[in-house]
């Protein structure tokens, strides 16, 4: 609606200019349907020379280039006034060109009229209605050049997006180096001409170039992607200017090799008509380049294009980094697997010797743990027996141990299979008393056991009594106090013979299993001692305990009279300030923790004791002591101060309401008569009551406010009760 009625609009102002010239309606028709800046620009050029007027162009920018109509009129006079009239600073002075903005008077105009000196001083309704819609015209086409341009770059910026993408998916990929270059290479193909692309690595430390990846229609095959070429070797390069240059650089490539400083005659490769490089870097350290360039007039590159593979050129230095640090990561995996093997081999060498050394560890560790062991003598010789077996044949086997005294020989255990006997038996010259006097590891032969015999060192008797081994291995076992025992393997069998080895790694476990005997004679010996212990300290504890029982019921008994009444059975007053001390600290901790202290006397009580006797009177006490009882609860404290004082302290219930409750339960109490063998009286009491309060830092003054109430009550008639306030 809007396009259609601008439109119409464009006709009246074109039929308008028709009445008035009837030679320009043409040239206003050119104008209003001119599909292009260039076409209105030249309908406008065309209206005004018919209407006689004289113009040189109409210029505009595009991209930021100054562009005329016609193009042969951009003088460097013309451009100066075309700047000069978009910057809102119009030239003057004879001789320069009359400029007009298009549309006429606009602050954004998009396009300026240049004529000769004074030839738009004064425009006839005509050629201004026809400038005035050349004005319209051009200002509606540059809004539509804006639009397009906006939804180019959208397209452009999507197409980047997935570029992007696509770079990042190819990096994470298993693709090898070569094939993700050339997938690289058809990404950017697919964003610009890029028929010829390379790129370039450059070594700042080795100062060398790498071209990884190189595809040249004129110059294919130059260079070996792995071939480190020295920067001494590439003066000419327009690879190693760009990196040294360390910015963005397009145009032909003579123009850039003169812009680089480079000499033209040591160029290398073929010339491009329109080269564009930019560097790969990053926090200002440039790592190389990536080159797209052209053979072809008219296929060139703009500055969107250099803009657009500046900013693939980083993601590409991502993706060629993470690639090469996988394809090193993999390489290092290799290598290091390789290592592995190596080193695998050598440990396979050292793992049974480990093994055995561990096997050994956890068996001496199982003779240690033994000793602590509840079972019968016979169960732990027996579990040493299997954990020797568990590193050489044992299938003959005894453990021989010296008595206390030193004149016997015990065999605690034994197993062999000729179906020798050992039993205890005295010390004498046999292979075990031997090896026993020498305090070290034997490993003998039959042949050395008769050179034995023969040397006098063993009885013959004893050696004639036993079957000949073909082996005997015996190690000593070791105490503190010299020599303890011995543990024995040996073999009837010609194919089992103990070796050294076997004799080194017997005298190891002798060692361990003369610690077990010991600890576990030491822990027998402890154990006997302690049941004679425990039998002592049982006895002695019974007699403690009944000496204790006796003293703590001395000491109830002194605690009681210490602490209560002997005539009335009552805490006395230094029970009660116990008591109170306590509740007075249990109401300063916890404000809500309130008591009453009642302070009591019997009235007129001096009558009774003058006039009926100290008899009657105790009798009198013992009687309101009694009934005070009543009026109280379990937790509640009665106590006699002195002579017919009472005191009775309330620590639970809400206060001066408990308080007032049990002082008139009292008063009720002693309404009745005292009977007294056949007599009967009537007594009474007065109770002065305080209550707790935080102005109370000590017992004595809560006692003495209480004190305070009770005279107010005996002074005011007797037999009631009085609060203790300020007042």
């Amino acid at each position: 609606m809007s396009e259609g009625g601008q439109t119409g609009q464009q006709g009246a102002d074109t039929a308008n200019a028709g009445a008035a010239l009837p030679g320009i309606a043409p040239a206003g028709l050119a104008i209003a349907t001119a599909a292009s800046v260039r076409e209105a620009a030249s309908a406008l050029l065309r209206g005004l020379a018919e209407c006689g007027r004289s113009t040189y162009a109409v210029a505009w920018t595009d991209h930021g280039e100054l562009l005329f109509e016609p193009p042969e009129s951009a003088t460097s006079a013309r451009r100066q006034a075309a700047v000069a009239a978009f910057s809102g600073r119009p030239p003057s002075g004879a001789g320069v060109p009359d400029t007009r903005l298009l549309p006429p008077g606009a602050a954004d105009a998009g396009a300026v009229l240049l004529a000769p000196h004074g030839a738009l001083a004064r425009l006839e309704p005509g050629p201004s209605r026809l400038v005035a819609l050349a004005g319209q015209r051009l200002a509606e086409l540059f809004a539509f050049q804006r639009l397009r341009a906006s939804v180019q770059d959208l397209e452009q910026a999507e197409q980047l997006q997935h570029a992007l993408f696509a770079i990042a998916d190819m990096a994470a990929s298993d693709r090898d180096m070569q094939s993700l270059l050339r997938g690289l290479h058809q990404i950017i193909g697919r964003l610009m001409y890029a028929e010829n692309f390379y790129i370039a690595l450059h070594d700042p430390q080795r100062d060398t170039l790498r071209f990884i990846y190189f595809v040249d229609q004129m110059d294919g095959g130059m260079y070996d992607p792995d071939q480190e070429i020295p920067a001494a070797q590439m003066r000419g390069s327009l690879t190693l200017g760009l990196i040294r240059h360390g910015r963005a650089v397009r145009g032909p490539s003579e123009e850039i090799m003169e812009l680089l400083g480079l000499p033209l005659e040591e160029g290398i490769g073929t010339p491009s008509v329109d080269f564009m490089g930019v560097p790969m870097q990053r926090n200002g350290q440039i790592y190389g380049a990536l080159v797209v360039q052209s053979y072809q007039e008219g296929m060139s590159y703009t500055q969107s294009d250099c803009a657009v593979l500046s900013f693939v050129a980083e993601h590409v230095l991502n993706a060629l980094e993470r690639k090469r640090s996988q394809e090193n990561l993999e390489r290092r995996v290799v290598e290091r697997t390789r290592e592995l093997a190596e080193a695998n081999a050598q440990l396979q060498v050292q793992i049974a010797e480990r093994e055995r050394a561990a096997h050994l560890q956890a068996t001496l560790y199982k003779i240690a743990s033994l000793a602590n062991s509840q079972g019968s003598d016979e169960d732990f010789y027996r579990s040493i027996h299997q954990a020797v077996g568990e590193l050489i044949d044992a299938e003959n086997f005894y453990i021989a141990l010296v008595s206390p005294d030193g004149e016997n020989l015990q065999i605690p255990y034994t197993v062999d299979a000729a179906g020798d006997e050992r039993r205890d038996r005295p010390l004498g010259r046999g292979l075990s008393e031997y090896a026993l006097r020498l305090g070290q590891t034997l490993l003998i032969d039959d042949a050395s056991a008769r050179a034995l015999v023969a040397h006098g060192e063993i009885d013959p008797a004893h050696y004639a009594s036993r079957t000949p081994a073909v082996c005997w291995l015996g190690a000593p076992l070791l105490g503190s106090d010299g020599v303890m025992g011995l543990v024995v393997v040996q073999s009837y069998r010609p194919e089992l013979v103990y070796s050294r080895d076997d004799a080194e790694l017997l005298t190891f476990v002798a060692h361990q299993i003369a610690n077990s005997v010991q600890r576990r004679r030491h822990a027998e010996a402890l154990e006997r001692l302690n049941a004679e212990l425990e039998q002592r300290v049982q006895a002695r504890t019974r007699e403690l305990r009944r000496e204790i029982a006796v003293r703590e019921q001395v000491e109830a008994q002194l605690k009681h009279q210490v602490m209560h009444d002997p005539l009335t059975g009552l805490p006395n007053r230094l029970y009660l300030r116990d008591r109170l001390q306590r509740a007075l600290s249990s109401q300063q901790r916890n404000p809500q923790q309130t008591f009453a202290l009642l302070y009591l006397d019997v009235d007129r009580f001096k009558l009774f004791n003058d006039s009926l006797g100290h008899l009657t009177g105790d009798a009198v006490l013992r009687e309101v002591s009694r009934r005070l009882l009543d009026c109280v609860r379990g937790p509640d404290i009665v106590a006699r101060l002195s002579g017919d004082e009472f005191a009775i302290l309330l620590e639970e219930g809400a206060q001066p309401a408990t308080a007032v409750k049990v002082a008139q339960r009292i008063l009720a109490q002693m309404q009745a008569p005292l009977t007294l063998g056949e007599r009967e009286l009537q007594a009474s009491v007065s109770i002065g009551i305080a209550i707790s309060h935080d102005r109370y830092l000590a017992i004595d003054e809560i006692l003495h406010d209480a004190d305070v109430a009770l005279y107010r009550a005996k002074s005011t008639g007797r037999q009631r009760f009085v609060l203790f306030d300020e007042s």
